[in-house]
């Protein structure tokens, strides 16, 4: 197959994976994207319904505690006119008590039990800023601007005759109403974490499970969106669990700003993690099946460019032995005639003078009829049939023998031929008189081509099935115009080459269902056969 073509599919290939890549990447990360700005968005309505509850419990709360000083203030009042307590507590008291100067109690009203003594053991401080002289009345557990005091709650006021007045009064809200207990249920949700309302002072109100958080002063964060007052979110781990969080600017009501902090669970976003990751996972399947099919292509594609090639060469070769038959035919007997009369002109015919130029000139003459035959027995044996007839013989004395026969030509032309074959090498089922006509033909060409002083060398090895043949010679390597072509017919690297020795012995060798194969090396050519053992 052409490396064109070749590099075309596996461009296009490359093209189709990074492009699934990509789209299953931007469609995972916008998912992603979309179901992180969901959760955002829900986060956010989550905390505009919590302000919005939080401000009208908040208002309620803080009118009723409002009320409940003006209540306290009335019934202190009425008391500092009478000089005396009611014995009959209005229904919005539950104790009052009378004090003199120095703190000491001299009349009470209703009944003291054990949560109302525990009242009165706080009562030296309640009303401490009043005996020091600081304050003249006082409300303590009814601040309306932070309406979550606990009890005690009250009214404490010194009267015009220097006694101290103090009543406790019932809580004007359920202890357990409040926006704390709003957050505490909100967050009992599946759908929520937790719920953390904290200012730079620490955390005002907390869901359950919410012991210690972030101080904002610490968090980069939480002081970034405290200064720009817009709602963020992030992921961050919570008491081991990885959570989304939204921090949202809380407005002020009274005590209650800063920020709020709402912890999603990532149920849902692992889920669809889980999708994501499978669809990365068909993404990476489709992509090796695009891959597996192009390869698979490229492989159809190259075995019919073979095909295709081999078709040719078939069809090259077959006019080629046509040719081959009648030019051996045409060209054979002639050479046979010229043959003999020249031996008959060198036996029965001597000149008068110069003899030696005359037996030069037929000798010269039987020199070009031999080289004109060899070229026509090349032809023949390319054209001919190269269907490997097997017999079992001995790889190694082959290879042996083959060695010595061409050390004598080496040595006369100073060249170092030497044969390293290793012993593991068995018998083999070859055509060995083919294969020899091939490794004879490529240690001809090795010789030839090595200069005086060179070296030709002649490896064989065994590695698992296949046996190794390598012939190397020093000198000159193969032009890369050349080398590319070399197993072709009619390509030599020789002047005086027709091209047809080393497309032969590529025919033999791949008839046997061996490789040849060539390259170039620092120092020399090294021409590489593997054979089937």
């Amino acid at each position: 197959m052409p490396r064109k073509y070749r590099n075309i599919i596996v461009f296009v290939l490359f093209v189709v994976l990074v492009v699934l890549g990509l789209t299953t990447y931007i469609t995972a990360k916008n998912s992603r994207d979309a179901l992180i700005s969901l959760m955002h968005k829900d986060a956010v309505s989550l905390a505009n319904i919590f302000s919005e509850g939080a401000r009208r419990i908040y208002e309620i709360q803080s009118f009723e505690i409002i009320q409940e000083r003006f209540r306290l203030e009335r019934e202190a009042r009425r008391v500092e006119r009478s000089g005396v307590l009611f014995r009959h507590l209005p229904a919005d008291a539950q104790l009052a008590i009378i004090l003199d100067e120095n703190g000491s109690i001299i009349d009470t009203a209703g009944t003291i039990d054990a949560r109302r003594k525990q009242w009165i053991a706080v009562l030296k401080d309640i009303i401490a800023p009043i005996v020091d002289g600081g304050e003249t009345s006082l409300f303590f557990g009814l601040d309306p601007e932070f309406p979550v005091g606990s009890e005690p709650m009250g009214f404490a006021k010194k009267m015009s005759d220097g006694k101290i007045l103090v009543i406790f009064a019932k809580r004007p809200f359920p202890e357990s109403a409040g926006i704390g207990l709003f957050a505490r249920q909100l967050a009992e949700t599946p759908s929520v974490r937790y719920i953390i309302l904290q200012n730079r002072s620490g955390i005002v109100i907390a869901s359950k499970d919410v012991y210690r958080a972030t101080s904002i002063e610490a968090d980069e964060f939480l002081k970034r969106v405290i200064s720009q007052k817009n709602p963020e979110s992030r992921f961050i781990d919570f008491e081991g669990e990885r959570v989304f969080e939204l921090a949202y600017p809380f407005p002020a009501l009274g005590e209650f700003y800063g920020i709020l902090r709402i912890g999603l669970p990532l149920s849902e976003y692992r889920e669809f993690s889980t999708i994501v990751w499978w669809t990365l996972l068909v993404g990476i399947i489709l992509a090796l099946i695009i891959i597996s099919a192009g390869i698979s292509l490229i492989i159809v594609v190259n075995k019919i460019f073979v095909l295709r090639q081999e078709h040719q060469r078939f069809m090259h070769l077959r006019s080629l032995g046509e040719v081959a038959a009648s030019v051996a035919h045409e060209i054979r007997n002639p050479l046979n005639a010229i043959a003999i009369s020249l031996q008959r002109l060198n036996a029965e015919f001597s000149p008068a003078e110069d003899n030696s130029e005359y037996r030069e000139i037929l000798s010269s003459a039987r020199s070009q009829i031999n080289r004109i035959d060899n070229i026509v027995k090349e032809f023949i044996a390319v054209a001919g049939n190269v269907s490997p007839v097997r017999i079992k013989k001995n790889v190694a004395q082959f290879l042996s023998d083959i060695s010595s026969r061409h050390k004598k030509i080496a040595d006369a032309k100073n060249v170092r031929l030497s044969a390293e074959i290793a012993e593991d090498i068995d018998s083999a089922n070859w055509d060995f008189e083919k294969v020899g006509r091939a490794v004879e033909n490529i240690l001809k060409n090795a010789v030839e081509a090595t200069g005086e002083n060179g070296t030709v060398q002649l490896l064989a090895k065994r590695s698992g099935g296949v046996i190794r043949i390598e012939i190397f010679n020093s000198g000159s390597r193969i032009p890369e115009d050349v080398i590319d072509r070399i197993f072709e017919p009619f390509h030599s690297g020789k002047s005086n080459g027709t091209g047809m020795g080393l497309f032969y012995a590529y025919r033999i060798i791949d008839a046997h269902g061996g490789k040849i194969f060539v390259k170039n090396e620092a120092d020399g050519v090294r021409f590489i056969i593997e054979m089937p053992a």
